[in-house]
């Protein structure tokens, strides 16, 4: 699998005041993606994320602000949602340290 070049992606304008893309290293511990605040009308904001592991087992668990888990992606695994009424995303792995490749557009 190919990761998407998120770096083409530099140039839209979501109307929201966070917009953001890069890499995050998921470690054992649930932690908040690198981002500001999502904080427009309902802090609704879409995601895109990609596990870029290739190894058996390196899931990346995805959580709302309240620490909920709502989502797993696997090794070379994508997701593309839209997400509201939180302020901030957290990730955390199952096992290993996977890379997560990410981009917020808020709304």
């Amino acid at each position: 699998a190919v990761p998407v070049n998120i770096a083409k992606l530099t140039d839209i304008n979501a109307g929201g005041d966070e917009n953001s893309f890069g890499k995050f290293t998921a470690g054992a511990a649930s932690t908040e993606l690198p981002v500001g605040d999502f904080n427009s009308t309902d802090n609704k904001v879409w995601i895109y994320f990609q596990n870029s592991s290739k190894k058996e087992g390196e899931k990346i668990w995805i959580s709302d602000s309240a620490g909920t888990d709502f989502m797993v992606i696997g090794p070379g695994e994508f997701a593309l949602f839209p997400y509201a009424n939180h302020t901030k995303i957290k990730v955390k792995s199952s096992l290993g340290s996977p890379v997560l490749f990410y981009a917020c557009f808020e709304v």
